[in-house]
Order: C-alpha cells, then structure tokens, then sequence
C-alpha cells in the first residue's frame, strides 16, 4: 500500500511540475503581448492623425 502512495506521490509532483512550467510559459507568453500592445497604444496616440474620421465608411 505504501508503494502505490509513494507512486501516486510522484506522479502527482510531476503532474504538478508539467503544469508549473506551461503556466510559466503562458504567462510569460501573456506578458510579451501585454508589453507590445502597451508600445502600440504609446505609439499610436503620440502619432499625429492623418485618418480622416470622414473617408472611412464607418460611423
């Protein structure tokens, strides 16, 4: 009995560590997106407008 805990153990431990390294892979992955649309956000508002609102068909 004290085998298939210490198996159930491990498995779970390395369950856990998989898990720990996609986490930290996508939250990284999230961070490079949030940085890069915080640069085009700086970007585009410190751009002078040269979009006419009236030549683009929408609202």
């Amino acid at each position: 009995m004290a085998g298939c805990a210490m198996r159930d153990t491990a498995a779970l431990r390395g369950e856990l560590d998989r898990f720990r390294r996609r986490l930290d892979v996508e939250l990284a992955g999230a961070g490079v997106v949030a940085a890069a649309a915080g640069v085009v956000d700086e970007a585009w508002a410190s751009a002078p407008s040269r979009i006419d609102p009236s030549q683009e068909g929408g609202w």
